[in-house]
């Protein structure tokens, strides 16, 4: 931690009031809520990252007004980026694991068998329980929404219920999972920072997570039963006739997915599992 010059190391800086931390916040929730106001979807291509910058700047400003040196200052930002660069090696191994199962097979089989086993009476809710269920065995909501989240979107779609729900139920479920595995990321990036341990980390966040996620799988279970998929519903045997002609379906291409949790099992670090 910085020292106001002339102080000794036994003296550090006394950290920011709650008004000043709320400075650079604020500033950047109302950028950002001007950009999406005025660009939308086309906010991503710059404005978003001028809000960053400048709630940034606001920032560096004000720590150099409380005399914190730039060497300091950017220590602390090299730091900051390195906590979170193993949730990014993890984004960019999903990306080659989806692209890997979506090639050989793996989706492809899971849609399959899913025609046979989920029914739209009860389809949101499957796949919100089976999604925090994956999500809570691999760590990685990231990778529990970019696989079976995009074959169960498939499957409903092929049933007939509605994508947008089947979606939300898919995210709804592999982020419950992914907050409540010690293996995850992002829930020991937490601690990391914090200094708490990971299991303390965990049962704070029982008291939030879990019954939101109750109030959610209820919902999609409500919303299950009102599902009309009288007009919209097409011969499942089409759909799997066509599957079959495109890939080798078959117990073999759903290896990867036991080979992925057989992995998260055994404690591997997720971005190696992935």
């Amino acid at each position: 931690m910085s020292e106001i010059p002339g102080q000794s190391e036994s003296q550090p800086l006394p950290g920011p009031s709650l008004l000043e931390a709320l400075i650079p916040v604020s500033i950047l929730v109302v950028l950002l809520a001007i950009s999406v106001w005025l660009y939308g979807l086309d906010s991503s291509g710059g404005a978003i990252q001028v809000s960053l910058f400048t709630a940034a700047t606001v920032a560096a400003l004000m720590a150099a007004r409380r005399g914190i040196s730039f060497d300091n200052l950017r220590i602390a930002v090299v730091e900051g980026i390195s906590t979170g660069l193993s949730a990014i090696f993890i984004l960019l191994a999903v990306g080659a694991l989806l692209g890997a199962w979506n090639m050989g097979g793996t989706i492809a089989t899971i849609i399959y068998y899913g025609l046979d086993l989920l029914k739209p009476s009860y389809f949101y809710f499957a796949v919100c329980v089976i999604c925090a269920v994956t999500g809570l065995v691999t760590g990685s909501s990231w990778t529990t929404a970019g696989t079976l989240g995009v074959a169960f979107i498939g499957i409903g779609q092929i049933l007939g219920v509605n994508p947008a729900i089947t979606a939300g139920a898919a995210i709804s479920g592999a982020y419950m999972g992914d907050k409540m595995c010690p293996l995850s990321e992002t829930t020991v990036l937490v601690p990391s920072i914090t200094g708490a341990t990971v299991s303390a980390h965990i049962r704070a966040m029982i008291w939030t997570v879990v019954p939101s996620f109750g109030l959610a799988a209820l919902l999609f279970l409500l919303l299950s039963w009102r599902a009309d998929v009288s007009s919209t519903g097409i011969d499942t045997s089409e759909a799997k006739a066509s599957l079959e002609a495109v890939f080798n379906i078959g117990p073999l291409t759903l290896a990867p997915i036991a080979l992925l949790i057989a992995l998260s099992v055994l404690k591997f670090p997720p971005f190696v599992a992935i």
